[in-house]
């Protein structure tokens, strides 16, 4: 379905088609389309949002769009990508004094369910020999789920069996990868979903987590080192800002990480010495110097310690890993590997918020190049949200948030 007015690109005008349980959403109803938007965020749910024009309240009892139904959505310029599905969750209608009627048609991606469900004395998988109950907590009419000496991968693949997600793909290749860490006891209190369970485990390792659905509807949950990540993505995309009729970047407003503002930086690491594992965080404020604000030990790992650990740093909303090549032993070391790696990195620590040409393949949890900004700029960045944008006035667009991915800083 073309719009009237859009960009174009590589002279063609893009499109878009929408299917509603595997049937085309037909002409006859597709013309009142107004808009469609696909956020895809990492740490987030994937969300489908779909506005129709309503005269005459001609879509008012159409049943297509009513709450359940599985919406997804093709886009590209020619031959159209399979882009995203979601289940359609509310229907909302407008009736304006003076405009059109309209209906707003949401849907979201069937990990929306995990943020919905926490444990529950009603909730228990009493299948799974792995995960008990807390006898003193229910007690007290609480539930909490415990793993007994588990690893992440198999507590995060007991609650993908929760919701029948896949957790291979169609090579049979798992898409939950296993962490180089000692089997441990997980706990999930009561109050904290499923959602946030597994999304604060990937937090821990400076992981990714995401739930998607391909092109036969099979959904499936991906739990994945930012390697194993970046290896999956199909393309690589240059996005060139003023550069004629070859433009791809629209707008593109980048801002430094750390400078002009207060900042923590948290650091975890194990030691090199005994296993033991190490956090400290320092805090910077204009004006002032790094500083250490907080240090201590934590809990000792079992198993043995074949090389120093990766040191995982934490910036706000952003964990990236950086190879210990000093060979940290005390919180002290930890501190002031952390003060140097900042101090010579803190220019290059950088986030941006853009809007480019409609590019069906562009996601969050990829890297793309941003050229023609100038050299501070121009290179690779992390694009963590992507919001594809069709509109009958704009055609199609991606507005995106990144940050900047320097290879000196040493990013694995």
């Amino acid at each position: 379905m073309p719009f009237d007015e859009q960009n174009s690109k590589f002279g063609m005008a893009p499109e878009f088609a929408v299917m509603i349980n595997d049937i085309e959403m037909p002409q006859n109803i597709g013309q009142f389309v107004t808009s469609l938007e696909y956020e895809n965020m990492d740490q987030a749910v994937d969300k489908i949002s779909m506005e129709l024009a309503n005269p005459d309240f001609h879509l008012t009892n159409r049943k297509f769009l009513l709450p359940g139904n599985v919406i997804s959505l093709y886009g590209g310029y020619g031959k159209m990508e399979y882009m995203a599905s979601g289940i359609v969750t509310n229907l909302r209608a407008n009736f304006p004094e003076s405009d059109m009627p309209s209906i707003q048609v949401t849907a979201y991606s069937k990990d929306h369910f995990m943020s919905q469900r926490m444990p529950d004395l009603d909730q228990r998988d009493t299948s799974n020999p792995r995960q008990t109950e807390n006898p003193e907590a229910v007690k007290k009419g609480k539930y909490e789920r415990v793993w007994g000496k588990t690893s992440i991968a198999d507590a995060v693949k007991s609650i993908a069996q929760q919701y029948n997600f896949f957790t291979s793909d169609d090579e049979g290749r798992s898409t939950i990868d296993t962490p180089d860490r000692p089997l441990e006891n997980l706990y999930q209190v009561q109050g904290l979903t499923d959602f946030e369970f597994v999304t604060g485990l990937a937090n821990l390792l400076g992981w990714y987590f995401w739930v998607d659905a391909d092109i036969e509807g099979r959904w499936r949950l991906h739990f994945k080192s930012p390697k194993s990540t970046l290896k999956s993505q199909k393309k690589v995309y240059t996005l060139k800002y003023n550069f004629g009729d070859a433009s791809t970047l629209l707008s593109f407003e980048p801002e430094m990480l750390i400078t002009d503002m207060f900042t923590k930086v948290a650091g975890e690491t194990f030691s090199s010495k005994d296993g033991k594992a190490i956090t400290s965080a320092i805090a910077f404020k204009q004006g002032q110097q790094w500083s250490p604000i907080s240090t201590r030990w934590d809990q000792t790992v079992e198993g043995p310690i074949n090389k120093p650990s990766d040191v995982k740093i934490y910036m706000g909303d952003y964990a990236i890993s950086v190879p210990d090549t000093t060979g940290i032993q005390t919180a002290a070391d930890l501190d002031r590997f952390l003060k140097v790696w900042v101090e010579r990195h803190e220019n290059t620590l950088m986030m941006a918020a853009g809007q480019c040409v409609g590019l069906e393949l562009l996601r969050a949890r990829q890297v793309h190049k941003i050229s023609n900004v100038g050299m501070l700029y121009d290179g690779d960045w992390l694009f963590d949200t992507v919001r594809h944008k069709f509109s009958s006035s704009s055609g199609y667009t991606c507005d995106f948030h990144a940050r900047r991915i320097d290879k000196s800083m040493g990013e694995t």
